[in-house]
C-alpha cells in the first residue's frame, strides 16, 4: 500500500501534442480540436517535474495540459474554476532558430465574463 503512495495518479489523457511528434510530421494543428473548458486543478507532473493543468470540457471529458514556453504566461494566471480556450497552431521557428510549439489561448474567470488573459 505504501508504494502506491510514491506512483503517479492516473492522469486524464494529455492534450499537448508532443514536440516530436510534431517535428516528424505525424502531427499538425488539424489533428487536434481546440480545448475548451474549466480548470479542474493545477499541479506538478512528480515524474517530469513539469507543471500541468486538468481541463474538464463541456461534456465532462478531462485533459491534461503540461507547461511549454508559449503559454507559461498562461500557467502563471491560471486557476482552478476560470474557463480557458486553448488552440495548437503549430510548430514556430524563433529568430534565433529555436523551434517551439505555438498556441493561441483565451483565460477568462469561472463566471466567463471577466477576461484576464489572451495570446
Amino acid at each position: 500500500m505504501e508504494e502506491s503512495l510514491d506512483e503517479e495518479p492516473d492522469l486524464p489523457e494529455r492534450w499537448n501534442p508532443a514536440r516530436g511528434d510534431v517535428k516528424s510530421g505525424e502531427v499538425s494543428p488539424e489533428d487536434f480540436d481546440d480545448l475548451l473548458g474549466v480548470v479542474k486543478r493545477l499541479d506538478m507532473h512528480r515524474k517530469y517535474d513539469t507543471p500541468m493543468a486538468v481541463v474538464e470540457t463541456p461534456g465532462g471529458d478531462e485533459a491534461t495540459v503540461f507547461r511549454q514556453k508559449a503559454i507559461e504566461d498562461l500557467f502563471e494566471e491560471m486557476e482552478p474554476g476560470d474557463r480557458v480556450a486553448i488552440r495548437f497552431t503549430g510548430l514556430e521557428r524563433s529568430a534565433n532558430g529555436y523551434e517551439y510549439l505555438n498556441y493561441r489561448y483565451e483565460l477568462r474567470g469561472p463566471d466567463g465574463r471577466e477576461s484576464k488573459l489572451s495570446g
